[in-house]
Parts: C-alpha cells; structure tokens; sequence
C-alpha cells in the first residue's frame, strides 16, 4: 500500500509538473473547494486531459471516475489511469460495482470527481450528460463543486504555432441538494440543474445544450 501511494503521489507530482510547464494555468475560486469531504466533483469534459487537470491540483484523496474504454484502444492512457488510482467505468453497462465504490468513498467522508457528459464534444460546447451523478447526489446527499475547464482543447493547435495554451480551471460554490425520489423524470432534471451550474462557470460558447439559448449541440456529442 505504500508503495502504491508513494507511486501515486509521484505520479500526481510529475502530471502537474508537465502540464505547468506546457500549459499556461490559471485557477480560478479554488477557496470553494472544500478542505475535506465528502464532495462530488462535476466538470465538464472538452479533452482527455481535463482529469489530469483536475487531478494535478485536487486533494490527493479524491477518487476520479473514468472510462474503462482505453483498457483495449489505448494501454498507455488505461496504464496512467490505473495509476491515478481513477475508479474505472464499464461502457455500455450500469456498472453497479463502480456505484458501490463511489458511494462508498462518499460515505467514508472522502471526495469523488466526474464528468458527467461522458465523451467529449465536437464542438467544444457542453453535451447532455448521463443521470448517473444524480443518482450519486441522491443516495450520498453529498454537495456538488462544479468546475469548467476551457483552453486545453485548444492545446494541440497552440503548440503547433510555438504557444502554451491559456487553460482556465473555474471553480464554483458548493451546492447542496435536497432529497428526491430516484425516477427517471427526477432524475433528468437534476442532471439538468447540476449541469447548468457548469455551464454558469464557462464562457458563452461553450455551454452547449445547458445555454439558454439552443440544444443543437446535442447532435455534434461524440
């Protein structure tokens, strides 16, 4: 075990040193994010290195769910996310085991951190995301951080033209929300509600489906 946590502290040391080095990161209302748990977490997702942003600068003990996807497409990126210590999520399936564990990691006063989209968007903008945080918010009754993150997406692009990205990490006040029964239509407009606190932290053009203005993003989701 002390290896493993020695491994991870190494780890989260190395991911912040490059990302500071390559990207140029601001931090936004981090006097939000709460000295202990439990938490959860909610960011949205634009690249495959919104978690490392995250995790480069969070509390060792916060738990980041993850897809399980890359254990067959990509084994370096699944390799780096075992190290995390990220509890990995099945595609396809509800994934009862990841809810236990997620639940449990609340239960036991620690903090947990999602991207309930799910996939990244095409665009940029927000996606509709999944009810799966909801049903976290609603057995845990643990109060929600949102976060944006925006700029990294840009990354690829910018170190092409000899530049470091400006990559903002916005963090929200915590909400608390009340109890709800846990149906399908309940549980949607939580979703609803927890997204829009996002999208309340991002710049215009990138709120997506949670702006006031359209969902025709919806379709451009990946």
């Amino acid at each position: 075990m002390k290896d493993a946590s020695l491994q991870r502290r190494v780890q989260r040391w190395l991911t912040g040193a490059i990302l500071r080095r390559a990207l140029k990161v601001t931090v936004e209302g981090r006097e939000y994010l709460p000295s202990a748990g439990p938490y959860i977490m909610v960011f949205n997702h634009l690249h495959i290195s919104d978690g490392m942003l995250l995790w480069s600068i969070s509390t060792a003990s916060t738990v980041f769910l993850s897809t399980d996807k890359f254990r067959k497409t990509n084994p370096l990126v699944h390799t780096y996310l075992r190290g995390t210590g990220a509890l990995l999520i099945r595609e396809g399936v509800v994934d009862r085991r990841a809810i236990r564990e997620s639940l449990a990691a609340l239960a036991a006063g620690g903090s947990i951190a999602i991207a309930p989209e799910g996939r990244i968007s095409k665009t940029g903008a927000l996606c509709e995301a999944e009810p799966g945080v909801a049903s976290l918010i609603c057995h845990s009754q643990a109060p929600v951080v949102p976060v944006a993150i925006w700029g990294q997406h840009q990354a690829h692009k910018m170190w092409m033209a000899g530049k470091r990205p400006e990559v903002t990490i916005r963090f929200g006040r915590p909400v608390q929300f009340g109890r709800i029964a846990t149906t399908g239509p309940n549980l949607r407009s939580l979703t609803t509600q927890v997204m829009t606190e996002v999208a309340q932290l991002l710049p215009p053009q990138y709120r997506g489906v949670y702006s006031t203005e359209t969902r025709e993003e919806m379709s451009l989701c990946v």
